[in-house]
């Protein structure tokens, strides 16, 4: 270039102090502007996501400006608040993404949750199926096995009638006493069978409930599981942005640096600022 810019965006000329930096930093007789803010440096550190990124003139990318005109590339105080916009929205992507990142790791752990509370809830259900199958059982099956075999054993002792070839039941006392025994056993059974019955029926009844509470949590978790597949969506396109926003930061931090080194940058909606740099 055959002279210096010595004019910013608004028109104004540039301090003194401001050229006589630019040639020291130059050393070639090139009199570049250099950032009017001292706390900005095009040089600063990049975050963890923009560490990884290309920048567009090493690929052969083009870059697309944000087309001000000819003073978007006369001005580095057009690049400045490029950048620290850039900078802002990188911040905000990268506490999104960590905030995503422990969503998915909830998510993971309410998985792990939710496959043990299916597990407990068939067996739960596999329980609750085999107390109704007992419920469903003939209690007084064993009584009347009983009885049989009493009847087998007085048959036994019994006499018969010869003449007529028919039994004749002869009961002793003691067979009397037995039936009286028999008799208060059975009753006894019977209540204790029904008091059984009634414990197991409460126990159904709780089981029923259970199942119910336990069918409804599972209908929160598959909610909660399908909000969490969401999350995880959202996740994959704010990285997929925050990857493309550190692509755009690290294009105009280059771009600015070969500005100040007295490099022209390839720009497709720039060609006008171009020509005017090279006139």
């Amino acid at each position: 270039m055959s002279e210096p810019i010595q004019q910013n965006q608004g028109g104004k000329e540039e301090p003194e102090s401001r050229q006589k930096s630019a040639d020291q930093q130059n050393g070639q007789g090139e009199n570049l502007p250099e950032k009017n803010n001292s706390n900005q440096s095009p040089t600063a550190p990049l975050t963890s996501f923009s560490q990884g990124a290309t920048p567009a003139n090493a690929t052969g990318q083009p870059n697309m400006g944000s087309g001000n005109g000819p003073g978007d590339c006369n001005s580095d105080s057009a690049y400045d608040a490029k950048i620290m916009e850039l900078e802002k929205q990188l911040r905000q992507s990268t506490q999104k993404i960590a905030e995503l990142e422990g969503q998915v790791r909830q998510s993971k752990q309410e998985t792990q949750q939710h496959d043990q509370e299916i597990k407990q809830l068939r067996r739960i259900e596999q329980e609750y199926n085999n107390i109704i199958g007992q419920s469903k059982h003939n209690y007084h099956t064993h009584i009347k096995n009983w009885w049989s075999k009493l009847y087998q054993a007085l048959k036994i002792n019994s006499t018969y009638d010869t003449q007529n070839l028919q039994e004749v039941r002869k009961y002793p006392e003691d067979i009397i006493n037995l039936l009286r025994e028999i008799q208060w056993e059975e009753e006894k059974q019977r209540d204790s069978l029904f008091n059984w019955s009634s414990k197991k029926d409460a126990e159904i009844a709780k089981l029923k409930e259970l199942n119910l509470s336990l069918k409804a949590q599972l209908q929160k978790k598959e909610e909660r599981i399908r909000d969490l597949e969401k999350i995880e969506a959202d996740y994959s396109s704010i990285k997929k942005e925050n990857d493309d926003l550190n692509s755009r930061y690290n294009r105009v931090l280059t771009e600015i640096t070969a500005l100040k080194t007295g490099g022209v940058p390839v720009r497709p909606n720039t060609r006008l600022c171009t020509q005017h740099l090279r006139s």
